[in-house]
């Protein structure tokens, strides 16, 4: 990327101004020096980078410029996950609204059309529903559409879950706004699929976070297991309408 656009008043924005209220000048230079980054090696996907490269790049401590991006990784503006790779840290970053600032030639070799900018949520949720739909076509139990009755108590189920997990309700509220509740469902079964076999992540807000924003695709195991687990739902006459009806999604 050549270039990305730069508001004149992006100082007056008010995450960027609580973040210099809290972390002084630097809450300002680590958002947009982040940008550049993350710009200079544009992936419209998102980035990764090894940690210790990464940080070397701020001119301040280390524990100072994770405490910034946590802040704006809050305020949903550059998320931001980490992951071990071969015994080394890798950092996850990726700003929804970056390829839309882009120049013009970026945007068009991302396929980005500037007077009609499609979310990347939508993108992928469209990716994920229809692997739903070839996965359960041709079956008859399970199905990946929430019943109206009862969408209001798994979204309740779901918060709590996330909640529950450690992910903050102002992020909570984001994924809701951007993906369907089946989808997040889905997540949620992902993420007790690795628990329950042995497999539990060592940093669970971040693992979850990072298969909801990019969409980690689930591995062979899960699916015979997500099999399993609806069987022994479905078949048990004790098992209440909603947790049959969550286990079916």
């Amino acid at each position: 990327m050549k270039w990305f656009k730069h508001l004149v008043k992006s100082g007056d924005d008010s995450d960027i101004e609580t973040a210099i209220e809290l972390f002084g000048s630097d809450g300002y230079y680590v958002f947009f020096r982040t940008l550049e980054i993350m710009a200079d090696e544009f992936n419209p996907e998102g980035n990764v980078f090894l940690w210790n490269v990464f940080r070397k790049k701020f001119r301040i401590s280390p524990n100072k410029t994770l405490k910034i991006l946590s802040f704006f990784d809050e305020k949903t503006r550059i998320f931001s996950s980490f992951f071990t790779q071969n015994r080394k840290q890798y950092i996850r970053l990726k700003c929804p609204k970056l390829k839309s600032l882009a120049d013009e030639y970026t945007r068009k070799k991302s396929g980005v059309n500037p007077e009609l900018i499609r979310s990347e949520s939508h993108n992928r949720q469209q990716i994920t529903d229809n692997r739903l739909k070839k996965e359960h076509s041709g079956t008859s139990g399970p199905t990946n559409v929430v019943d109206n009755k009862f969408k209001k108590a798994i979204s309740t189920i779901v918060v709590n879950r996330l909640k529950e997990i450690g992910i903050p309700g102002n992020v909570s509220a984001n994924y809701f706004d951007n993906n369907s509740l089946e989808f997040l469902v889905r997540k949620i079964h992902f993420f007790d699929y690795m628990v329950s076999n042995g497999s539990a992540p060592k940093n669970p807000i971040g693992w979850l976070r990072s298969a909801i924003e990019f969409d980690y695709i689930e591995p062979e195991g899960f699916h015979g297991w997500i099999k399993r687990k609806r069987e022994t739902i479905l078949s048990d006459p004790k098992s209440s309408d909603l947790a049959k009806q969550f286990i079916k999604i």
